[in-house]
């Protein structure tokens, strides 16, 4: 994000439910392909993406977005820029709703993203950004199963959820408060 690496060290993954909201407020998305002998991505191994989120590059306005999609989704956004300001400061913020039932049984979730970022272009070489951004959120899992299991129950069968007196659970839930 504006150039820096937000994937988890251990690993490598990026877990990109907790970076949903980007795309809503950044003012450019970089996507460069990794190292491959073919000119498909397909082969391509340690490519990026740079979402840039700077607010002294952003443009004055703001935007009200609602979202409706199949399996209940819904999402609903609000932000805001100032833009570049006389005084050399700019200000963006963002806040997403979100929540849906998921394409497949019991995969259901709900949560939020906020972003605020202030920036400060003090001359055309330094350029200061303070961002803050979050996304809590829960929503459960669904995992491959046999095609046995497929083929008897359909294919949105989710071997994680039961019925427990009345209520259906999934013992796959994920709950991220902040990461």
């Amino acid at each position: 994000m504006n150039g820096q690496p937000v994937n988890g060290m251990d690993n490598g993954r990026v877990y990109w439910s907790n970076w949903s909201g980007l795309t809503d407020i950044a003012s450019l998305v970089q996507i460069q392909r990794g190292l491959g002998s073919s000119k498909l991505a397909i082969s391509s191994v340690g490519g990026t993406i740079n979402f840039v989120t700077k607010s002294t590059d952003m443009k004055e306005g703001g935007f009200v977005r609602t979202t409706v999609g199949n399996d209940m989704l819904m999402k609903g956004t609000v932000g805001y820029s100032t833009g570049m300001m006389k005084n050399g400061f700019a200000v963006s913020a963002m806040f997403t709703h979100w929540s849906g039932d998921g394409y497949v049984n019991g995969t259901q979730g709900q949560g939020q993203n906020y972003f605020l970022s202030v920036g400060y272009k003090a001359s055309d070489k330094h350029n200061f950004n303070l961002m803050v951004t979050g996304a809590p959120q829960w929503h459960n899992q669904g995992f491959t199963s046999t095609l046995d299991n497929y083929l008897k129950n359909g294919r949105r069968y989710n071997s994680n959820v039961e019925t427990v007196n009345g209520t259906e659970v999934n013992y796959r839930k994920i709950t991220t408060i902040n990461r």
